[in-house]
């Protein structure tokens, strides 16, 4: 099938995941060098402390996967790892390689990095059970915990997978508070005399399909934002709040803010998301 859009690379992707969980067969999460996902790619996999990265594919010969030992959280973990395979995925596919070098030449690593992680939260998460739990519970942030109880391979996948579910347009964050495993000082956002203070920061962010930007990775939450207090609080809040923009671009919309587990999960509602009677009636993304 010829590559035209974004949705058409979107869909090859998932077909890519969708062929290798069903060859494979699960649980998937990630099980050490000897991964049966990373051998039945033909996959090498190492376990190495890295610098600035939690994981690298090496499109070597063999192919090779490092993972950085020192996560400490599963979530992380689990997602780093199947984000590095869809690397190898997407390497291996002509037509998509093909597509990415003509059509996002000057936005290659941000296109790819977007592709990888949507890859790695279907893996983790169908994204058919996301629409499910949407269609039965509304797009509601707080809805994470109950799927967390299905699938606990990683929370970050499930959030990123209420984005590219999402029938409205939207933008969806996971923040941490600590330091991230690469500081990005040139970050607009940034404090240099709190580089080496734990702080509040973007750690995953996806974007709904029918929305064109997103937030990047490792923009730090501003103490004023309805986030923090969220994190602060320990706590589900809703209001008007700005998207964190690498840019520091101010651009406010509702926001569902919900604490669980150390992390808040938060959607950036651009326009408002349909209703459970609605969804009912019209499920048809």
């Amino acid at each position: 099938m010829q590559l035209q859009n974004d949705k058409s690379v979107r869909r090859r992707v998932l077909d890519l995941v969708e062929s290798v969980r069903k060859n494979v067969g699960g649980p998937f999460y990630y099980r050490g060098v000897r991964d049966p996902v990373a051998d039945y790619l033909g996959i090498k996999v190492m376990e190495k402390q890295m610098p600035l990265d939690e994981g690298q594919y090496i499109p070597s010969s063999p192919p090779q996967i490092v993972i950085d030992p020192v996560i400490n959280d599963p979530d992380r973990r689990n997602f780093t790892f199947f984000h590095e395979v869809t690397h190898h995925l997407i390497a291996q596919d002509d037509d998509l390689t093909e597509f990415l070098n003509e059509h996002a030449y000057y936005h290659y690593e941000k296109v790819l990095e977007r592709l990888c992680n949507i890859g790695a939260a279907e893996f983790l998460i169908p994204a058919a059970d996301v629409r499910a739990a949407i269609e039965r519970e509304g797009f509601e942030m707080s809805a994470i915990e109950a799927l967390d109880h299905v699938f606990q391979a990683s929370k970050p996948a499930i959030a990123i997978q209420f984005a590219t579910c999402a029938p409205h347009q939207c933008v969806v964050v996971v923040c941490e508070h600590g330091l991230p495993h690469r500081e990005r000082e040139q970050n607009p956002l940034f404090q240099p005399g709190n580089a080496r203070q734990p702080y509040l920061f973007v750690q995953y962010a996806a974007c709904s399909p029918s929305f064109a930007y997103s937030c990047g990775r490792f923009v730090v939450i501003p103490s004023n934002h309805l986030i923090e207090s969220a994190y602060q609080e320990r706590r589900s809040l809703k209001g008007r709040a700005s998207i964190p923009f690498v840019s520091g671009k101010e651009w406010w919309v509702d926001c569902d803010a919900h604490f669980y587990q150390g992390k808040v999960y938060a959607a950036f509602n651009v326009t408002s998301p349909p209703s459970t009677l609605q969804l009912g009636f019209n499920f048809t993304w």
